[in-house]
């Protein structure tokens, strides 16, 4: 019989009130997997499997003074570039994700549908979007690996590997779906915010709060 996780446990009600106000939307599930946020449908994605790695990247950039007869050359700061996050998840159908959490509107439907959401990520949606980049852009999401990472972003590279096929009907069976995020940010980065900030990328909190609850706690949830 399965052991279901729970939930009213002092170790999970502390951290679930720590972020009582957007808990939902933030994916604090009692199998903390990676959640994946629509910003422009609200629609909301928890992943079968957590990626096995995870790679973070940022790129500082700065101008090199060359000054005749100096032995060394001096930097000027331009700029640092948006954070990349790179992942890897890996969908089967034959196989369950784990114990069924204690949330009523669960539900198992075919993986297909993940590929389909990481698809839509990549083409602008019909009628323009929400805010963080021009009209004409795809939609931004919200990433959130419960106390590991919570970004903001949206999918600069998507590719697939199907990796088992149905030996009946050929139908893939399981895949591996490689994402590389790139941050959207709405607020200025500072050292120190960098610092305090955690797990938690400074603004995406605020922009979180923006958003509209009601919206969100009715969205439709997918999970897989």
């Amino acid at each position: 019989m399965a052991i279901v996780p729970n939930v009213f446990s002092p170790e999970n009600l502390a951290r679930r009130a720590k972020s009582a106000a957007f808990g939902f939307l933030l994916g604090r599930t009692p199998l903390s997997r990676v959640s994946l946020t629509d910003l422009n449908s609200f629609e909301k994605v928890i992943v079968q499997f957590n990626p096995q790695t995870l790679d973070e990247s940022v790129q500082v950039r700065y101008t090199r003074n060359k000054i005749r007869g100096l032995p060394h050359e001096p930097l000027d700061y331009e700029n640092t570039g948006n954070w990349i996050v790179e992942t890897e998840f890996y969908v089967d159908k034959g196989k369950r994700s784990g114990p069924i959490p204690i949330i009523s509107s669960f539900q198992t439907p075919e993986t297909d549908e993940f590929r389909k959401f990481l698809m839509s990520l990549c083409y602008p949606p019909k009628g323009g979007r929400g805010p963080g980049l021009a009209d004409s852009g795809p939609p931004v999401v919200l990433f959130n690996w419960p106390n590991t990472l919570v970004f903001q972003g949206v999918v600069r590279d998507l590719s697939f590997s199907h990796v088992r096929f149905d030996w009946k009907d050929s139908a893939t069976t399981a895949y591996r779906a490689i994402v590389t995020w790139e941050e959207v940010r709405n607020a200025r980065l500072t050292s120190e915010g960098v610092r305090r900030s955690g797990n938690i990328r400074p603004g995406t909190i605020k922009r979180v709060i923006e958003l509209d609850p009601a919206k969100i706690i009715t969205a439709s949830t997918l999970r897989i």
